[in-house]
């Protein structure tokens, strides 16, 4: 309990210090090798745990591939292996999710213990998100880089309302957080991370609908949904004008859009847009992605089209800010398959475990799905900051879900 407790702590800050976030990441290293490796700890026989361990497998195996075909384009190019922290740290990942899934057994105190952590987390989040679009506050890192770091813990807080054990469990807490993370993102203006509300809200009514009965625990829960909404309206009252700013972004951009598409703006205005810099750096990317489609340019090549990219928007850029352009234009086909290993990975995995763990099922599909969203319009994996909170959301839906033993128990070897 110490260390889920500690890991919670960690988690809490997460939103607003990277160094927090770092420590969780390793913290649970250590805490799933003990799990893993102590003869003292008892696990049991878990109900389908054939059909959770074979959509680990799966996910580590997808990870792996990912990080194979990285590394053989690198060399193929004589460029540093080292690039490929973000792939290696998220094959880890997966391993600490089949520790957790195969070595360990949570219990409704540590669900409730993480559970209470998201929902600071989000609070904090919350926060940080009013600071970057009004105070000008610095945080972790960029706000488009923290804004896909929320989009993910979202996910992983969505998958705790999910997964209520006990009929008795209010689900406010939980909600709440999902709510607060939602409103973070979207206070912050972070367009490319918008999917994890839309996510959150299908798949949480899809649950809501499914698992409906009059029953009086589920007439209390009933509450929550009208509690929501006054919560909303209240904060939309007393921050009428604030909220007025990230929906300006919306239409602002739609805008910007439609006149690139009408060419109805002048090109080099439309060039300094939020949109027109992304269509420019996606005309360039098909432009010198052609000359090469199978084995890329490499990462110098790459280098020269940004660089074109910045003279021509008269602002660095550092990257084309599309995670799967990018990779084909560096790498080839073998370079964007790499990249498309890790959402399709998570959300194949989420379908496998759809029966036996609904809850991590959820958390594993959203998380393939706002991954590959977030990387239409940034390239995320180039931040430190979002590789650790990616890997830390990962491993964490096995840590606290509780599941259903039989069997005997017998001591892990």
């Amino acid at each position: 309990m110490f260390a889920v407790v500690m890991l919670t702590l960690l988690f809490a800050v997460a939103p607003v210090s990277s160094s927090a976030i770092n420590l969780t990441w390793i913290f649970l290293l250590v805490f799933s090798g003990w799990v893993f490796f102590s003869r003292r700890y008892v696990t049991y026989q878990l109900e389908r745990s054939v059909e959770i361990r074979t959509a680990l497998t799966a996910l580590m195996a997808t990870f792996l591939l990912g990080l194979v075909l990285m590394i053989v384009m690198k060399l193929y190019w004589s460029e540093p292996v080292r690039g490929v922290s973000f792939e290696a740290t998220a094959l880890v990942a997966a391993t600490v999710s089949l520790v957790f899934a195969t070595c360990w057994t949570a219990n409704e105190q540590h669900k409730k213990t993480l559970s209470a952590g998201l929902f600071v987390a989000s609070l904090l989040a919350l926060a940080q998100g009013y600071g970057y679009m009004f105070t000008g506050h610095a945080g972790p890192t960029n706000p488009v880089n923290w804004g896909a770091g929320m989009a993910l813990m979202v996910c992983v807080a969505l998958s705790l309302v999910i997964n209520q054990g006990s009929k008795n469990e209010s689900p406010w807490l939980t909600v709440l957080g999902v709510l607060a993370f939602s409103l973070a993102i979207f206070v912050a203006g972070r367009r490319g991370a918008f999917f994890a509300i839309l996510w959150c809200g299908v798949v949480g009514s899809y649950f809501f609908i499914r698992n409906f009965s009059l029953t009086r625990q589920t007439t209390r829960r009933l509450l929550v949904l009208p509690t929501v909404l006054v919560v909303v309206s209240l904060i939309a009252l007393v921050a009428k004008d604030h909220l007025a700013a990230p929906l300006n972004r919306v239409i602002v951009a739609a805008s910007e859009a439609r006149a690139m598409a009408g060419g109805e703006s002048d090109r080099a205005l439309a060039l300094r847009s939020s949109v027109g810099s992304r269509f420019h750096m996606l005309e360039l990317g098909l432009e010198a992605g052609s000359a090469s489609p199978w084995v890329g340019v490499g990462a110098d090549g790459l280098a020269r089209v940004v660089k074109r990219a910045e003279l021509d928007v008269q602002a660095p850029l550092f990257h084309l800010h599309n995670e799967y352009l990018q990779a084909w234009v560096a790498y080839g086909v073998a370079g964007l398959l790499a990249s498309l290993c890790f959402p399709v990975g998570l959300v194949v995995a989420g379908f496998l475990l759809r029966r036996a763990a609904p809850a991590p099922a959820c958390a594993m599909a959203g998380l393939g799905l706002v991954h590959f969203f977030n990387g239409l319009s940034n390239v995320n994996t180039f931040h430190n900051y979002y590789g650790t909170v990616f890997a830390v959301c990962v491993a964490l839906p096995f840590l606290t879900f509780v599941q259903k033993a039989t069997g005997k128990c017998s001591e892990v070897d």
